[in-house]
């Protein structure tokens, strides 16, 4: 993707691009069309405008003006920009705006675009000047092109478009763009870039790989709570040669996603001090954001050796321990880290999460709320507190999660935690449109882009669903979660046995994740997987392989309540199996949450005086009553 030579800032040009977005590149201009069922024709700010989500780099960072002769302001979180606004990033921010067919748009630093007047009745068009944007559009009507494309059904396109001196570019993720210039026009599909030089035909190359060029939006956990040297701070000649400065510095460029320059500062640490325990964690993460976590476990490893007293070593090793699941280790690091730093309000964060993973709700609670109380202003506190109790009050974890976004607005997890929240009160289009703001944040994370294919699953948005799903595996293919997640929507299509292979292939990748749990319990673990493929072979009429895969899922975990359920709804059409089934039906209740659908009222009693051979016991397919 185009990377902008020129760090200065620019203003951009008076004129008005010919189409939806033009490129800075003379004569060139990328075009698609936004739904026309309103008419914008003599609008206001209050008809059409776009919202910050995200602002990051501080105050200063982002900027937006009314008009030419306006002065530039400070953008923050929830400012909005109407018709006619430009918007600018400076050299340590990036932007993200939600537009209203919720379309989110995300902008890298050194980048400039204006929202212009439609001279049609297209929602709006947006002028990219400088820069690198990235969009996310999933309303079928929010983008419509002037190719044929348009007319083939297109729900969703996702794509990036870069913008340099002497040439732009489109790289497609999902979709297709129609490409036009005054030497003709390309379809650019997903995989592919288009790319036109000033004055120079239109071509089409095929990606490397699907998501070059989005180098620049990974979001870096943070190893320590503390101030830190704000970025472009000049440093003098003794900071330089400190190499607890330089990795203090290299921790500040991570948060703003800066790698190469915090590359640089981690690498000159560990040449002056090749034992610095802070250097040697910083340099374990990114091993670890870059899918190395063998290297990952050997430099944290290292860096807890060279300083056992060292917090952030410590965590920075959890976090490589919870990416391999091991979830006993990362406890007992981050233990060690809160006796190190009693006061460390991050390692109590962090604590909290890894009790929640492993079922411990009170101990989470507890962490957390020491989390908050030593560091109010830390988002992460507050995110596993939002977590913590999602179990009890969608309402109490909705507001964490708020206060979360708003302190760390870059960081996609209270935004899946706000969506979890607003599903469960009933709050559907708004859940989705946090979890689509979750995806532009860190666009090459598998789990988010999973939940995000099952609640576009949960409105029959089938294509959409299955796109990000593959997206999902291709990002990493040893995560089972996209099969599990394709298991299900597959069950509700009446494709038992496409689901039942994709539940497989799930199983089959929790070999490498011996107790697979997202680390804030989103997901299912292995006995909930082989619940549900034993109820797949129950529907397929293979009731002893039912039993077997029943009986898998309560020894690899005797009190999760799904293996028990299962084999309570095996029972319940097996002769002489009464009491087996309640055996079953009560431990189930014991064991399940409150909010899990009650066991069905038959299943509850021993014998019911039902003749089980007057009729078949269960209906069959397109048949309404036995």
């Amino acid at each position: 993707m185009v990377r902008q030579a020129n760090p200065q800032r620019a203003s951009e040009p008076r004129s008005k691009p010919g189409r939806l977005l033009r490129f800075a590149a003379p004569t060139l201009a990328a075009s698609w069309m936004a739904a026309a069922t309103p008419v914008w024709a003599e609008r206001t700010c209050n008809d059409w405008q776009a919202t910050f989500v995200a602002v990051e780099g501080g105050r200063g960072a982002v900027e937006f003006r009314r008009d030419q002769d306006s002065p530039w302001e400070a953008a923050v979180l929830g400012t909005t920009v109407c018709t006619g606004y430009s918007v600018r990033v400076g050299d340590f921010g990036d932007a993200t705006l939600q537009f209203p067919d919720k379309t989110a748009l995300r902008l890298q630093r050194n980048s400039v675009m204006t929202l212009e007047d439609p001279e049609d009745e297209t929602g709006i068009w947006v002028a990219l000047w400088r820069g690198l944007l990235h969009v996310v559009s999933r309303d079928p009507r929010a983008l419509r092109f002037t190719t044929p494309y348009a007319n083939a059904g297109l729900e969703g396109t996702e794509f990036e478009i870069g913008v340099a001196n002497d040439h732009a570019d489109v790289a497609v993720i999902e979709g297709e763009v129609a490409m036009t210039n005054d030497t003709g026009q390309v379809a650019v599909r997903a995989g592919e870039r288009g790319v036109a030089d000033s004055g120079g035909a239109l071509r089409t190359e095929t990606l490397a790989d699907r998501f070059e060029g989005t180098d620049w939006t990974p979001y870096y956990a943070r190893i320590f709570y503390g101030d830190l040297p704000p970025p472009g701070a000049k440093a003098d000649s003794g900071e330089l040669g400190d190499p607890n400065y330089l990795a203090a510095r290299g921790a500040r460029w991570l948060e703003i996603g800066d790698i190469e320059r915090a590359g640089s500062d981690i690498e000159a640490a560990l040449r002056i001090a090749p034992r610095n325990a802070t250097a040697l964690a910083l340099r374990g993460l990114i091993e670890l954001r870059s899918g190395n976590k063998s290297a990952a476990n050997n430099v944290t490893q290292a860096a807890v050796e060279a300083d056992p007293r060292s917090g952030p070593a410590w965590i920075a090793r959890a976090y490589v321990q919870q990416a391999n699941f091991e979830s006993a280790d990362a406890l007992a690091s981050l233990l060690k880290a809160t006796r190190i730093e009693p006061k460390n309000a991050l390692a109590w964060a962090l604590l909290a999460e890894v009790r929640l993973s492993r079922e411990d709700p009170k101990g989470a609670r507890l962490a957390a709320e020491t989390a908050t109380r030593l560091a109010p202003d830390l988002a992460r506190a507050h995110t596993v507190l939002g977590f913590a109790e999602l179990g009890r009050s969608a309402d109490a974890a909705l507001a964490s999660f708020k206060t979360a976004s708003a302190l760390d607005p870059a960081d996609p997890l209270p935004r899946i935690g706000a969506a979890s929240a607003l599903i469960a009160r009933g709050e559907f289009d708004s859940g989705r449109d946090q979890s689509e703001i979750a995806v532009i944040l860190d666009p090459l994370n598998s789990q988010t882009r999973s939940y995000m294919a099952k609640i576009y699953a949960e409105e029959d948005r089938e294509e959409l669903s299955e796109a990000q799903l593959q997206i999902a595996k291709w990002l990493d293919p040893t995560d089972p979660t996209p099969y599990y997640y394709e298991s299900l929507a597959k069950q509700s299509q009446n494709r038992p046995v496409d689901a039942l292979r994709a539940r497989r292939n799930a199983i089959e990748l929790n070999e490498s994740r011996p107790i697979f749990r997202s680390t804030l319990r989103l997901d299912e673990d292995l006995p909930v997987r082989s619940a549900g493929l034993g109820q797949m072979h129950k529907d397929l009429g293979f009731a002893n392989l039912a039993l077997l895969e029943g009986w898998k899922a309560t020894l690899d975990d005797p009190v999760d309540y799904s293996g028990h359920r299962l084999l309570t709804d095996v029972s319940s059409t097996l002769p002489r199996h009464e009491i087996a089934r309640v055996s079953e039906l009560y431990q189930s209740e014991l064991l399940q949450p409150l909010n899990v659908t009650p066991i069905p009222p038959q299943l509850a009693e021993a014998n019911l005086f039902i003749l089980e051979s007057a009729g078949p016991s269960e209906i069959g397919f397109s048949e309404f009553g036995p």
